[in-house]
């Protein structure tokens, strides 16, 4: 009987895992994937004209894993991802789309966009493809409504994103 109890001791620990943390890391996942395709809706009777992203269909590219990325300083809005991390979203042409989840669910929806472009897309986030610099990400806003920091519509420091990256320790 000793040595039963003993060898059930013995697999109770061997079947547990070490830190404990990989359900909350996939629980908190943020990844970050490519549009499909979508569609871009003006609403020209505001002004400045304000856009949103609709009909978005994702593809299964992942362009940013929730693992290779490190921290998210939340006043600059800044990813910091992994060496590495950058090789997809070099790729990613100036006309593609993208989509920002937490645990699978959509949080917000932007747009590729190089900064050398004249027009501005008010309401939509952004990340420059060519603004890519020691492995940071930024990720831009044109609010349409001027002399405001924050617009309502401005989801890249939502609630949902900010506890996620703050439950696995990645917010700054």
């Amino acid at each position: 009987m000793k040595y039963l109890i003993s060898a059930l001791v013995v697999l109770t620990f061997l079947s547990c895992k070490k830190g404990g943390n990989e359900k909350d890391s996939a629980k908190n996942g943020v990844d970050i994937y490519l549009a499909k395709s979508y569609k871009i809706e003006t609403d020209t009777s505001a002004f400045p004209p304000s856009s949103s992203l609709s009909d978005v269909v994702l593809s299964d590219t992942i362009l940013v894993k929730n693992d290779q990325i490190v921290s998210y300083d939340q006043k600059e809005r800044t990813f910091k991802l992994k060496k590495g991390a950058m090789s997809k979203l070099k790729a990613v042409n100036g006309n593609s789309a993208f989509a920002l989840t937490v645990n699978n669910e959509i949080v917000y929806y932007g747009k590729f966009q190089p900064g050398y472009l004249s027009y501005i897309l008010f309401n939509v986030a952004t990340i420059d493809p060519l603004d890519y610099g020691n492995n940071e990400l930024p990720v831009g806003f044109s609010a349409d409504t001027p002399g405001q920091q924050i617009s309502p519509k401005d989801k890249r420091n939502s609630d949902v994103l900010l506890d996620a990256l703050k439950a696995s320790g990645r917010l700054k």
